[in-house]
């Protein structure tokens, strides 16, 4: 049977960060057979893993007028995934692209069968050993448990299962249009096999979420001085909110053999948040009076995503996206005439640590403490009461 693309299927899985009783938490974690299956599943538009192997030509002079045959000398994976943004299946990926889940106050419950995750940026997305400041109660973990933010990711092809290890997500973006809003992942892997990996047994959860549609988003933004009360509603026909990790991933040694060492930050990562606006009207000379006056002033913005009822719990599925101290970009607005139609305008912005205070806080983290003075805080909330970051 020749395959194409109706038939194939995403899994994903957390790598493990718990010691237990197994062996020492290791990089890279080479995947089992068994390792996805059941629950793993999500639905996703297309991907663009790739395997890349680099080849040194062989320019010795032998005698013979022709080269000898080239060396491997490095092999490394990149691509993605594109998908529709869904209010459950991609928890793991934004957590893991955060990085940080504080391990006793999330997920916190807001009535019984609705639960709130807080994610959080940390400031390396390498495994690393839990510290004090991470806060997780003693006699609740072993000196051998990892932070683990990285991901074993299959993709059932038909006549094979390609699997992709060791994986980082070193950007995600959300973007939205009139219907519906999307999201890119970018991933670093470690290594890819191929074979067999139980992908028959790989099945979606067992809650089936509908789509996120444009209608269902929110945009909010002004004067961080005004706090979240003061901060009015944006009527976009579009947004785009970009996390990148910038996380360098060439890095080889002598140990390391043909693949990379860990990816860590290259540089300061980056959050970007862009607006368009369909019209140029009456009352919007009040948006631009936001941007003038924020010379010098720090503005702050949430994007939030509302879904369906949590079962018959009387909240919502949600997903959150809290910016405390935003600046606008280079570049920061626009709203020349082309012709004879609608003016339109831009808006750029990039989020900055709030050194302080999260005005976000009291009304949208359901009591979980912020450790990290991210510049960018996710929410999501739904029926799963596990911490993404403990997971094994």
């Amino acid at each position: 049977m020749d395959y194409s693309g109706i038939y194939s299927k995403v899994a994903i899985i957390k790598e493990r960060g718990l010691y237990g009783g197994g062996p020492v938490i290791v990089y890279p974690e080479v995947p089992g057979a068994t390792l996805l299956g059941a629950g793993h599943q999500v639905p996703y538009k297309n991907e663009t893993l790739t395997r890349t192997d680099e080849r040194e030509p062989n320019q010795n002079l032998t005698g013979v007028g022709v080269q000898l045959p080239p060396d491997i000398v490095k092999v490394t994976s990149a691509g993605g995934l594109s998908l529709d943004m869904h209010y459950r299946y991609y928890e793991r990926l934004f957590m893991g692209g955060m990085g940080f889940e504080h391990p006793d106050d999330s997920p916190a419950t807001i009535v019984a069968g609705a639960h709130c995750h807080v994610f959080e940026e940390d400031h390396s997305l390498m495994d690393q050993a839990w510290s004090s400041g991470d806060e997780r109660a003693p006699g609740a973990w072993s000196s051998n448990d990892r932070k683990v933010r990285r991901y074993t990711v299959g993709v059932f092809k038909g006549d094979e299962d390609w699997v992709y290890y060791g994986c980082f997500v070193n950007s995600f973006t959300i973007s939205g249009t009139p219907k519906l809003v999307e999201a890119q992942v970018e991933l670093i892997p470690y290594a890819r096999v191929r074979g067999s990996y139980n992908s028959s047994n790989w099945t979606m959860p067992s809650v089936i979420q509908a789509r996120t549609l444009f209608p269902q988003s929110e945009v909010r933004m002004g004067l961080r001085v005004s706090g979240e009360g003061g901060l009015g509603i944006m009527r976009v026909n579009k947004f785009e909110l970009k996390h990148d990790n910038k996380l360098k991933a060439d890095d080889q040694t002598n140990e390391s053999g043909l693949y990379i060492e860990q990816p860590m930050r290259g540089e300061q990562s980056e959050t970007t948040f862009n607006l368009e606006f369909p019209r140029y009207g009456d009352g919007d000379s009040g948006v631009l009076d936001i941007i003038d006056a924020s010379v010098g002033v720090d503005l702050a913005a949430k994007l939030e995503l509302i879904g369906a009822e949590i079962a018959s719990t009387g909240e919502y599925h949600k997903w959150g996206f809290y910016m405390s101290n935003i600046r606008p970009a280079e570049s920061p607005y626009e709203a020349p005439v082309d012709g004879a139609g609608p003016i339109q305008k831009k808006f750029n912005f990039k989020a900055y640590r709030p050194q302080g205070t999260d005005i976000f806080a009291a009304n949208n983290y359901n009591g979980v403490t912020l450790l990290k003075d991210s510049p960018l805080v996710v929410v999501c909330q739904n029926d799963e009461n596990v911490n993404y970051l403990l997971e094994t």
